[in-house]
């Protein structure tokens, strides 16, 4: 547990150490006779990038009908904040916004820089969310040069676990920075407990701010609840494929509260490159995308 913690929460004093539990991502799911994904990257020529760039790679923008979505949110004064809580964001990448990129290098991630992502998992994210409309790769739910985004990594290239202290605690620092949605794709099977009740609910209905999660991967195996994402007051995200059919992989109890694409998701990743990945992790951003 962070000493810092009750401080930064003002006000939630209910968490005690037997209560700080273990949070780990929610890795994709690869499954025999998925797309290996393709590898495209800075020097490909204008043909191979073309490759990209149907809309049968990327049926989730279509699914969502993100096209219909106001914008008002990308143009406007009050300019909605998306916050990513994950691997990091490759910030070299040519199809990824910049100019609205905010990030967080506090104690909580010192070790790491957040403009880089040895894993991959939170570039694909942010590309699913805001890559650029171009003539280049992909596009993003939310396309927009100046998209404001927010950064905090906390796992690194070989992920491992963290504390749910540390996690409410990068939370919070998303709220500190002005975010109105948070993204998240990680887990832990278990029970509730009250001092993640009583932060989410204030993140919620204090904050303004809403939590979105993936809802797990554990579909064909418990199918357990899935926390954060089955508290009432975060949004739980499963996953559907091209068919609008439940992936057989995704969490599909009664906490899940939305259901999103997350089937072979077309989308950035580390050294310019692209790649498909599964899992409600790619599910997620589609819902907070938009």
């Amino acid at each position: 547990m962070t000493p810092e913690f009750a401080t930064r929460l003002n006000g939630i004093d209910e968490l005690h150490v037997e209560e700080d539990v273990q949070y780990d991502l929610i890795e994709p799911i690869i499954k025999e006779g998925d797309p290996e994904g393709v590898s495209i990257y800075s020097n490909s020529t204008i043909e191979q990038y073309s490759l990209l760039l149907s809309d049968e790679e990327q049926y989730g923008i279509t699914m969502i009908e993100a096209s219909k979505v106001s914008r008002a949110w990308m143009y406007g004064p009050k300019t909605k904040k998306i916050c990513i809580i994950d691997t990091g964001y490759y910030y070299d990448h040519t199809d990824l916004p910049k100019a609205g990129v905010s990030g967080y290098s506090g104690h909580l991630n010192e070790y790491y820089d957040w403009k880089q992502d040895g894993h991959g998992h939170g570039t694909h994210l942010a590309g699913v969310i805001g890559a650029l409309q171009n003539e280049y790769g992909v596009s993003g739910i939310a396309s927009n040069i100046n998209l404001p985004l927010h950064i905090v990594r906390i796992f690194d290239a070989v992920p491992r676990y963290v504390w749910a202290s540390d996690l409410l605690s990068t939370v919070q620092e998303c709220v500190n920075a002005g975010s109105n949605v948070v993204n998240m794709s990680l887990g832990r099977n278990g029970n509730p407990t009250q001092a993640e009740i009583t932060a989410f609910k204030k993140f919620l209905h204090d904050d303004n701010v809403l939590v979105v999660s993936a809802a797990g991967n554990s579909g064909m195996s418990t199918n357990a609840p899935f926390y954060p994402a089955a508290y009432d007051t975060v949004i739980s995200v499963a996953s559907v494929g091209e068919n609008r059919a439940r992936s057989s992989y995704s969490t599909h109890n009664s906490k899940v509260n939305l259901a999103a694409p997350g089937e072979n998701i077309l989308s950035t990743t580390p050294d310019g490159a692209y790649k498909t990945m599964s899992g409600t992790s790619m599910a997620t951003p589609h819902v907070s995308g938009v």
